[in-house]
């Protein structure tokens, strides 16, 4: 039997955006080597100390390069992250990708509650854990489509149980009919039983 999709959700997460952040904090980070090499120059006052104060330029300004480099490892490694993360609700189960590439695959069944998290987040909770999916897209509808998930399934085995129920009692009546004609019980025992067992 074929599963059907209902919703589908990606990381609320503008690339641009972080870039553009990223862009700014270089900007901000990259005069650091100028002015360590402004705060060594009148530090030292004198040309006589020259050669020191050529080799502390050129260590400022390899530490200004080296800070540059990772923020643009760092921007690389989000963007990385960030871009994977997804998240689709079926009507039979919860799949998808969160963070770090970690795989999630949760069959309706072993779902106990799903609540709004922090951040866009949803929060998903299992008999084994709770597993959160921060800043989604459209949290408001995976929330819906998987609570209304739970609630159906919820009031199908409510039918079910209540079936099994009135299933086991008229299966009861009959071994107490066969117990009468029998002639193991009373007329009134079974009556009683009977009336029991139908109040129920």
């Amino acid at each position: 039997m074929n599963e059907k999709e209902i919703c589908r959700s990606v990381l609320d997460f503008n690339e641009q955006k972080f870039k553009k952040i990223i862009k700014i904090m270089s900007i901000i980070i990259s005069p650091l080597p100028l002015l360590c090499v402004l705060v060594v120059f009148f530090s030292y006052g004198d040309l006589g100390y020259f050669f020191d104060f050529v080799g502390d330029i050129l260590i400022s300004i390899v530490i200004g390069l080296v800070v540059l480099l990772i923020l643009q490892i760092v921007k690389v490694i989000i963007c990385k992250l960030y871009e994977k993360v997804e998240l689709v609700v079926t009507d039979k189960r919860i799949y998808g990708c969160a963070f770090f590439g970690r795989q999630v695959d949760l069959p309706l069944d072993s779902i106990s509650t799903v609540a709004l998290f922090f951040k866009n987040g949803i929060a998903i909770s299992t008999a084994s854990g709770r597993i959160i999916f921060g800043g989604m897209k459209n949290r408001t509808e995976l929330y819906h489509a998987i609570s209304n998930l739970l609630v159906s399934r919820q009031e199908k085995g409510g039918q079910f149980v209540q079936q099994t129920i009135s299933t086991s009692n008229a299966d009861e009546l009959k071994k107490y009919k066969e117990l009468l004609d029998s002639g193991v019980i009373t007329q009134e025992e079974f009556d009683s039983k009977k009336k029991q067992l139908l109040d129920n």
